[in-house]
């Protein structure tokens, strides 16, 4: 049926190559289109090898009317002038890498080391890896089943979420497809953590407690390798958590630079960071500092401490030990105190074990229940919040009465 008359000009029903302004075009038959002249314009210059595209072209289009498969629109026949554009694929991997290096610089030392550190772990081995609604699913149910629990599901799909939300931010992906993901998981119960853990000691049991480390009431060892190993060692320590109620992380990140005529200062921390082991950073865990104000009890022990060691380096930590902090000086080992001398004062004592950690709830839950101090200024004085000392502290201890009215 195709044919074409050495003028450019098809036979009668046909459909014909045409060249106009020196780009070839197809003519299409009147018979189509209710006798109106219809033109398939295909972009390419008039050349021989574009003539032969363009008659191969027209041999299609005219097999099919004869098939009456004939596209009226046009659309199968138009050329592909543009390629698809193939979306590169987005890792969930290179999507994290982004967020940590954006964010590292606002993330405690510790909290990289830590957190961060076992959420990359997790992610690296998430099997799939690219971003898209329809991996989210397969990436949800690989968290929950490869998570110890519930709450560890729920807060690395969290930090994915966070992820994904910073790459939306830096037009990465277009959606988060684990926003409120994480909301859908149901735990038993927040996680637990010792700031929270609230179980405070007696004023009895605090003193018996201090007593029986002073006197070295319970200790097996008294010299080991001429290290004084007895329970005594840690009798400083202890006395001055049970009257600052500073978290032991504080306590740590103390050197005697940091005791004043009238007041210490808080304003750095020992802690565990990941697999590199312990550091000392700047800030403490709710404030960038804090001065706590020095009474008598306070000011006898730090006098008594200072008379033992009187050539002691203002760079000196206030509690030297065998644990390494990189760049700091040797601290206290808390670990070894709690697994040993800590749990065995309690033992003999007959007094409930409960964490050192106690000692601060201790502290808090007596001068907020002591009432010569209002709750903000206890707050302030700890680190803490008036939220959590009403709801924590004060709401459960109080015995309630109605009065007469």
């Amino acid at each position: 049926m195709y044919s074409q008359t050495p003028s450019g000009k098809a036979s009668k029903g046909s459909c014909g190559v045409e060249s106009f302004q020196g780009r070839l075009r197809l003519r299409l038959p009147r018979s189509l289109y209710g006798g109106k002249q219809k033109y398939l314009t295909l972009g390419m210059a008039d050349t021989p090898e574009n003539r032969k595209a363009a008659e191969a072209k027209a041999r299609q289009i005219e097999l099919d009317i004869l098939a009456d498969n004939f596209d009226p629109t046009l659309a199968k026949y138009r050329p592909k002038t543009h390629l698809a554009v193939v979306e590169p694929t987005v890792t969930l991997k290179s999507l994290w890498s982004d967020y940590v290096n954006a964010k590292s610089p606002n993330w405690s030392p510790s909290y990289i080391g830590n957190e961060i550190a076992a959420v990359t772990t997790k992610i690296e081995a998430i099997p799939v890896q690219e971003i898209s609604e329809a991996t989210s699913a397969q990436i949800e149910s690989w968290v929950i089943k490869n998570s110890c629990s519930a709450d560890a599901a729920k807060r690395l799909l969290t930090q994915i979420s966070s992820c994904c939300n910073h790459a939306v931010k830096s037009q990465v992906i277009k959606s988060n497809p684990f926003a409120d993901m994480a909301k859908e998981i149901k735990t038993h119960k927040e996680r637990a953590n010792e700031e929270d853990e609230i179980d405070p000691f007696t004023r009895e049991e605090r003193d018996l407690i201090i007593e029986a480390f002073v006197t070295n009431k319970f200790s097996r060892y008294k010299n080991i390798n001429g290290r004084n190993s007895s329970h005594s060692r840690y009798a400083n320590y202890i006395r001055f958590m049970f009257l600052t109620g500073c978290r032991p992380s504080e306590a740590l990140g103390l050197q005697w630079r940091h005791i004043h005529a009238g007041f210490i200062l808080f304003e750095q921390s020992v802690v565990k960071c990941g697999k590199s082991g312990y550091i000392c950073k700047s800030g403490l865990k709710t404030q960038k500092s804090r001065r706590f104000p020095i009474n008598k009890q306070l000011r006898d022990l730090l006098d008594e401490m200072r008379l033992n060691n009187p050539e002691v380096s203002l760079d000196a930590a206030l509690f030297p030990g065998e644990q390494e902090v990189t760049g700091f000086p040797h601290v206290l080992n808390t670990h070894s105190f709690q697994q040993g001398a800590w749990e065995t004062v309690l033992k003999k004592l007959g007094i409930r074990y409960r964490k050192p950690y106690q000692t601060r709830h201790t502290f808090i839950t007596l001068i907020s229940n002591e009432g010569s101090l209002n709750v903000k200024d206890v707050a302030r004085l700890c680190g803490t919040s008036p939220k959590m000392i009403y709801e924590h502290y004060l709401g459960n201890k109080r015995d309630l009465f109605v009065p007469e009215l």
